[in-house]
């Protein structure tokens, strides 16, 4: 799964990648000489305050996982996560007990010294922060011992993210895109690079990659999109930061699950049915089907017909190979994965 801006919209987090939106707001705010400058490794040297106010703003605890983040956690729950990759560096998988995530670009979550490398928990510096102060480190007296937010800028690469893609690419069954933007590599490339069979499902109110042929997509907010999927798959999320993944629900049965999801899904796609919110008590309205592949959630795509001919729970469900649509990964097992019998949703 891959994770991006549209996950943590619902959390009022701006969306770092608009040139037009936080970007400018804060060049504008600590003049800046150009937007991207905010995430320039070589800039933060002569200019901390404008990251450091950003990632202060992210500070765990400042903002709450939202029903996509949960989500994430229930697939791990069940075993149906092999890996979290997530564009966003504000924590929020990790803060809904999510343990299989990577965090792609860095998280606020640390900071280390640009001197002496000694890191702290970024929250420890609080103080410092609140008095618009540049953090130092307090282990070393170096002139360059600021205290650099623990997030990938330009010109800093990640030869551990490369090497855990190219071991996971061989082992996925299914591709979900959560909200991502897919704009930067290596998960731009992901799509591109995994066998044509795997099933890849796009989540979110934007058609990205627009020359790549997704199987669906589930085009809504992804909240909204969350809501219909826990409805049909009769799931309730799990609060942030719970119980171990062991004790969520591990005799949830995963085929009958997929059986309720493929009915519920049928029915929404032939109108007859609209559904509950497993996390709400608001009725759902069925998402219109634009053909070929693209199922809309909400206010978007208003050309959208109404009443999918082709359901939800089974759309191009026959071209994937049975061992791809069935794997279940071991939460007491990292990294690990045992074929079951396939169930009737492709989605499961």
């Amino acid at each position: 799964m891959i994770i991006g801006a549209g996950a943590s919209a619902a959390t009022g987090i701006p969306d770092f990648r608009e040139l037009e939106g936080v970007h400018k707001e804060v060049a504008e705010r600590f003049q800046l000489p150009h937007p991207l400058s905010l995430f320039d490794a070589h800039y933060f040297v002569t200019n901390p305050l404008a990251l450091c106010r950003v990632a202060r703003s992210l500070l765990p605890g400042v903002h709450s996982p939202s029903r996509s983040h949960r989500f994430v956690r229930a697939l791990e729950a069940r075993g149906k996560l092999l890996r979290g990759y997530t564009e966003n560096i504000d924590g929020l998988e990790a803060a809904a007990g999510v343990e299989r995530v990577v965090a792609c670009h860095g998280s606020v979550a640390t900071a280390t010294c640009l001197a002496c490398k000694h890191r702290v928990d970024w929250s420890g510096v609080r103080a410092q922060l609140e008095a618009e102060a540049a953090p130092r480190c307090g282990e070393c007296s170096h002139a360059h011992n600021l205290l650099k937010p623990d997030l990938s800028c330009y010109g800093e690469t990640g030869a551990d993210l490369d090497a855990r893609l190219r071991d996971d690419l061989g082992r996925a069954g299914a591709l979900v895109v959560l909200g991502a933007g897919l704009r930067v590599p290596p998960l731009a490339t992901i799509p591109a690079l995994l066998d044509p069979s795997v099933p890849q499902i796009l989540i979110g109110p934007e058609a990205v990659l627009p020359a790549h042929a997704w199987d669906v997509h589930l085009q809504g907010d992804c909240d909204e999109v969350v809501d219909h999927l826990c409805a049909a798959l009769e799931w309730d999320l799990p609060l942030a930061t719970s119980a171990p993944l062991d004790a969520v629900s591990a005799a949830d049965d995963s085929e009958a699950a997929g059986g309720a999801a493929a009915a519920a899904l049928a029915a929404e796609g032939s109108g007859e049915a609209a559904g509950e919110s497993a996390t709400s008590a608001t009725p759902l309205s069925a998402p219109r089907f634009a053909p070929p592949n693209r199922y809309v959630f909400g206010a978007c795509g208003g050309e959208a017909q109404v009443g999918a001919q082709t359901p939800l729970a089974v759309h191009h469900a026959a071209t994937y190979p049975k061992q791809l649509r069935a794997r279940s990964y071991s939460s007491s097992a990292p990294g690990s994965w045992d074929p079951k019998l396939p169930g009737s949703s492709a989605l499961t």
